[in-house]
């Protein structure tokens, strides 16, 4: 790695952007942040309000979002909504399918069918009715494996699965470099490889086959031949993914907490699945006329599972989630034109539910995505060009290097509390 890093060397003059930028950054820091919170202390403290409250050009905005998230859930008032279903009949086949929103129907700014009235008679309507296959299509598709890990996308794992906080996931994989060696650069922001990366699959696969036990047969499996989209040189940028390295060691000799370190298996899994078949299914698009009503059933049938066994297990994995629209059922022989008939309808009512509290999970995952709750068009603009071409970033705060000790920072101060597995304000933070 340093070899070819030597091999193509840049002018340093190509990265003085990033001094200013860095530089800039450091100012702002000083100048919002101790003006701001000598500001919030001395007219808190002219209140009666004893300590410190601290502003952060990162740190509030952060704080802000889980103020705005907790009163959202609070002063959430229930409506309700419908949905219509009916269960078909082609051809000897039976599988459900749901009603398509049509012109004029009573709905609200979501499409979503508020009048129970109507739904009830469109569901009476069908019922029992004859009913056409009004277009029915089958498309080969194949899946990617996940990209491997930057830190971000490791501590919300890591959360997700394990009850980690950011700054455990980032202290265990700092000892993982450092120490052992075993992974490469922990703090990445990248979810990509350098193309000559690549030749180095055999050695990296046999070293996750020694040290980690529960890989050790996948690993074998892997064929280093295969180069997935995650080898792509043009995306990567002061670093690569979070990878493991050839190095060896014996898993179950690492000091604690590194032994169960999350299952001592993501970031290793995720690199081994690059080198596993694609995920290949056929996905089966329906749509149904009935009685003058539309109505819609996707099937799937995985052809070849590929990657996807080694993340059987892994439940609410966001990059392996099935569409809950998407039936596990063989719609293939379904064709254009086919007559059948709705065997039943009914129209179930749906409560709305407010965006439910945060977890570390979901801020975390929230921190890489804050434009899209700007109202300033423009700023909101420029923070999503700000993170153009970076992979798991669409108009975030702060950096993976720096957003678990903020976090971290937040409860310190008592501004955040942990509430069960939820994230939640304090009078404290509320007040400020």
């Amino acid at each position: 790695v340093v070899q070819r890093a030597l091999a193509s060397m840049r002018d340093n003059r190509e990265f003085a952007g990033l001094s200013a930028s860095a530089e800039a950054r450091s100012v702002g820091d000083l100048l919002y942040g101790v003006n701001m919170t000598r500001a919030y202390t001395l007219a808190a403290q002219a209140r009666g309000f004893q300590g410190v409250l601290s502003v952060g050009r990162v740190q509030t905005p952060i704080l802000g979002l889980v103020v705005r998230r907790d009163r959202d859930f609070e002063a959430h008032t229930k409506s309700y909504y419908y949905t219509v279903s009916g269960q078909f009949s082609f051809a000897g086949l039976t599988f459900p399918a749901r009603y398509q929103i049509g012109e004029g129907d009573p709905v609200d700014e979501q499409r979503r069918l508020i009048d129970r009235n109507f739904a009830t008679a469109v569901a009476g309507a069908v019922q029992g009715q004859p009913a056409r296959i009004a277009s029915a299509k089958t498309t080969a598709k194949e899946a990617a494996p996940p990209l491997p890990y930057n830190l971000l996308k490791l501590q919300t794992d890591a959360a997700r699965k394990f009850g980690y906080k950011p700054n455990q996931v980032k202290d265990i994989t700092q000892a993982l470099r450092e120490k052992h060696r075993l992974i490469t650069y922990n703090r990445s922001d990248s979810e990509y490889l350098s193309d000559e990366q690549h030749a180095d699959a055999p050695g990296v696969l046999a070293a996750v086959a020694a040290t980690v036990p529960m890989l050790a047969a996948i690993a074998q499996r892997a064929d280093p031949a295969i180069k997935s989209r995650a080898f792509n040189s043009q995306k990567v940028s002061a670093h690569h993914a979070i990878i493991p390295t050839e190095a060896t060691a014996d898993f179950a000799a690492l000091t604690e907490p590194l032994a169960d370190w999350p299952d001592g298996e993501l970031l290793a899994r995720a690199y081994v699945a690059q080198f596993w078949p694609a995920n290949q299914y056929d996905q089966t698009e329906i749509e149904i006329e009935v009685a003058g009503h539309a109505f819609a059933a996707r099937g799937k049938v995985v052809t070849k599972p590929g990657w996807t066994v080694l993340y059987k297990n892994d439940v609410g994995n966001e990059d392996i989630a099935e569409d809950e629209d998407t039936l596990a059922a063989d719609l293939r022989s379904i064709a254009s034109g086919m007559a059948g008939q709705c065997l039943s309808a009914s129209a179930d009512q749906q409560e709305t539910k407010p965006k439910p509290l945060y977890t570390m999970a979901t801020l975390l995952t929230d921190l890489t995505r804050v434009a899209k709750y700007v109202r300033d068009e423009r700023l909101r603009k420029r923070r999503i060009e700000k993170d153009k071409g970076k992979a798991g970033e669409h108009g975030g705060i702060g950096t993976p290097a720096t957003r678990d000790s903020i976090i971290a920072t937040l409860f310190d101060r008592g501004f955040l509390i942990e509430k069960g597995k939820n994230i939640v304000s304090s009078p404290q933070a509320r007040g400020f």
